[in-house]
């Protein structure tokens, strides 16, 4: 769908250039990798970003409650029933091996370890104002 976007850079009502063969010029295409690069630099060219900016307006990161009902419930009764079921076969492991004290502080650090992968992937907050 970016692509789409993408390739309507060029307006309805603008002049086209036309080439030696009294043609018309095709306008400037990107790659997605290079399309990628200038995401990562903030150097993507004004008409880029323009038609960028629209689609993400009219494409908003999609979220589970964008899911019908009907395609996630059998989803997440398979991941529930899943865990579960490994949760069972792995307990007596567990407590053979003697590693009932790992598993309850590994199961202690498991919200810590959740926030700490959040923040790596979205980045820290700055507060700004705060010195240090």
């Amino acid at each position: 769908m970016l692509t789409a976007y993408i390739k309507g850079v060029v307006k309805p009502n603008q002049e086209i250039e036309l080439g030696k063969n009294g043609k018309p010029k095709k306008p400037k295409t990107y790659t997605r990798k290079e399309f990628d690069m200038f995401l990562k630099d903030d150097s993507l060219p004004i008409e880029l970003q323009e038609v960028y900016d629209t689609w993400k307006e009219d494409y908003k990161e999609p979220t589970y409650e964008d899911v019908p009902k009907e395609i996630l419930y059998p989803y997440l009764a398979v991941d529930v029933i899943l865990t579960q079921l490994l949760a069972l076969k792995s307990l007596p492991i567990v407590k053979e091996r003697e590693q009932m004290e790992v598993l309850k502080i590994e199961n202690k650090i498991i919200p810590v370890v959740v926030r700490m992968a959040y923040w790596v992937r979205s980045g820290p907050t700055v507060s700004r104002g705060i010195r240090c």
